[in-house]
């Protein structure tokens, strides 16, 4: 299989002297063109702070990124940081951060708008991705009149318009309802199978987890251990196997 980002030895210290904080130690990560990849850990195990700097949202002390095999340079400065999401990077939130005052079709299509796209190619590429997330008949709907799985969903619609090499997800889960969750993961491989979307996420749910080809489970900011789901086990059996493995992780990190 071919490479869509690698990354190497990065570390990533807070603060100085005696408040020095290390969040995280040379982590390393090869992702696959459309392979489906979740990290959990406990809280403070890095995972997030490793999902931010992917996404040039937090800056590395040190290491590198490369998408495709070309080393991205000040991905994580201004303004390069900016072009770095806006052309290569997409990003699904806990929090949807739609814009109110905009409409879901004027939401999706933001980040061409940004990009300087034409008016027929924001219209044209916003209702194709509306389409495939299932709000054709939403688009001229603001966020006041959607439900919470709705405006998920313009979310993500507006995350992939762009084609992002990469599709980074925090939480995406995390303020829906079981039944909207698997929903939304669902789409996810939807996206997955449809235009070879490649995938991070990060969750706490063993059961959102499920939904992932492997599993990192990071811990003071290492990747301590990486498991494959059994394409033979139900999802509730691979959920149990996620926690057990959690809880090993999260025991042995406390000893």
């Amino acid at each position: 299989m071919k490479t869509v980002l690698e990354v190497r030895d990065v570390k990533k210290v807070f603060g100085e002297g005696q408040a020095q904080v290390t969040a995280l130690h040379g982590v390393d990560l090869t992702l696959e063109y459309g392979e489906f990849v979740v990290i959990m850990g406990a809280s403070g195990s890095g995972k997030s702070t490793f999902l931010h700097i992917l996404g040039g949202l937090e800056s590395p002390t040190s290491g590198e990124i490369l998408l495709s095999g070309a080393r991205e340079q000040k991905f994580d400065r201004e303004p390069y940081a900016t072009q770095y999401r806006r052309e290569k990077i997409g990003f699904v939130f806990q929090f949807f951060n739609l814009l109110s005052a905009l409409t879901a079709e004027e939401n999706v299509a933001l980040p061409l708008l940004l990009a300087g796209a034409s008016k027929k190619e924001l219209r044209e590429r916003a209702q194709e991705m509306l389409r495939r997330v299932g709000l054709s008949e939403r688009r001229t709907h603001r966020p006041s009149e959607m439900s919470g799985g709705q405006q998920q969903r313009v979310a993500l619609a507006r995350a992939l318009v762009h084609r992002p090499q990469v599709l980074l997800a925090d939480e995406p889960t995390g303020n829906l309802d079981s039944q909207t969750s698997a929903e939304m993961l669902e789409l996810l491989l939807n996206m997955r199978a449809e235009l070879g979307q490649s995938i991070v996420l990060v969750t706490h749910d063993p059961m959102v987890a499920t939904y992932g080809d492997r599993v990192l489970f990071f811990r003071d900011g290492k990747i301590v251990r990486e498991h494959r789901n059994g394409a033979e086990l139900s999802q509730r059996e691979k959920a149990f196997a996620l926690m057990d493995q959690l809880r090993d992780v999260t025991e042995v990190g406390a000893g």
